[in-house]
């Protein structure tokens, strides 16, 4: 599994409101699975993410759907 690079890299608030920025499909995989909770828009990105770390989606598509889970 090679790590996609985001045209645009994705931006989210961590800790105390500190901004991070993931600049690959790998960063928001992570970020997605260490997140805390269960919900769907969680599932959905973790899902997103690793079809398009074996390919089967791109990775804009898949930052797309992470960004909806991130900005929830």
């Amino acid at each position: 599994m090679l790590s996609k690079p985001f045209e645009k890299s994705a931006r989210v608030w961590v800790g105390l409101g500190f901004p991070s920025q993931l600049n690959t499909v790998a960063d928001a995989y992570q970020f997605a699975s260490d997140s805390c909770g269960n919900s769907p828009e969680q599932k959905a990105a973790v899902r997103a993410c690793k079809a398009a770390l074996v390919g089967d989606v791109d990775s804009e598509t898949a930052r797309g759907i992470f960004v909806a889970f991130a900005h929830l």
